[in-house]
Order: C-alpha cells, then structure tokens, then sequence
C-alpha cells in the first residue's frame, strides 16, 4: 500500500474519533429524554436517507417522478446538521 494513502486513512480515522469524543460530551450535557429524542431523530433521519435512494433508484428512468424523491422537507432551513438543538417551542398562552 501507498504510504500517503495509509496516513490520509490515519487522519481520517483521527477525525473520527475527536468527533465521537464530541459527540460524547454533547450528549452527557443533554436530559435523558432530550437525547432520547436526538436518538430517535437520527434514525427517523437515516430511514429518510434510504427511502429517497430507493425512490431515486425505483424510478431511474422516470426523471419526473424521481426528482419527488428529495430532501426538501428535512432540509428546510439549511440549519447546521452538527448543533443539537432542544426543542424551544413555548406553551400557548390563554
């Protein structure tokens, strides 16, 4: 194997784990049922992810339908994928 390609796996990998120990601290600082709900968002997320492939993949020869197949509606307002957020909505006042 190349030795720069043996490094640029190495930096990669070093990347990672600063994130996950990122990740780690973020996540101890959050309530139970905050990251709970940061959990299940993540998931909701990646089940997304795959079902816009397989949208895409399904009608490949079918541009018109396929471009329905997107993340608009998740990505709405472009926020930082990175921050988490708890949810700030407040209680309606009567």
């Amino acid at each position: 194997m190349d030795e720069d390609f043996i490094n640029a796996g190495d930096g990669l990998i070093g990347k990672l784990k600063e994130a996950q120990v990122q990740l780690r601290s973020t996540c101890q600082g959050l309530s139970p049922a905050l990251a709970e709900q940061c959990c299940e968002k993540g998931k909701l997320y990646d089940l997304c992810r795959k079902l816009v492939r397989i949208g895409k993949l399904e009608f490949l020869h079918e541009p018109e339908q396929a471009t329905a197949f997107n993340y608009t509606l998740l990505r709405r307002d472009r926020r930082p994928a990175s921050q988490i957020r708890p949810n700030t909505a407040k209680p309606a006042v009567r």
